[in-house]
């Protein structure tokens, strides 16, 4: 299991996981893709946010496994503007869209 490749949630996750299987190995990758590349290579397992794996899993390079023992953590994404006016404001905009049109596909 690729582990730590998003931040904030991987201490308690590795905890839950291994109560459901005490025999997991887990090694620490840093980097979101670089977990994602290890999957899709049939190389490894990892926990990863479903925004980066939407699309290995439209192209079929991966599979989502369902987990339902253990509760998996939500990732938030947030949007930081000194100023929402111009191109700024859409910009938002376009993240607000399609982060509500992946969770409709996904949900």
């Amino acid at each position: 299991m690729i582990t730590h490749n998003h931040p904030g949630f991987w201490d308690d996750l590795v905890v839950r996981l291994r109560s459901a299987h005490p025999r997991m190995r887990t090694m620490r990758v840093s980097q979101a893709h670089v977990a994602l590349h290890f999957v899709e290579q049939g190389l490894a397992t990892s926990c990863l946010p479903a925004s980066i794996i939407r699309q290995s899993v439209l192209w079929g390079r991966i599979l989502e496994m369902p987990h339902p023992e253990v509760e998996l953590p939500i990732a938030h994404t947030y949007l930081v503007s000194r100023d929402l006016s111009g191109m700024a404001a859409a910009f938002a905009q376009t993240v607000e869209g399609y982060m509500e049109s992946h969770w409709e596909s996904v949900g």
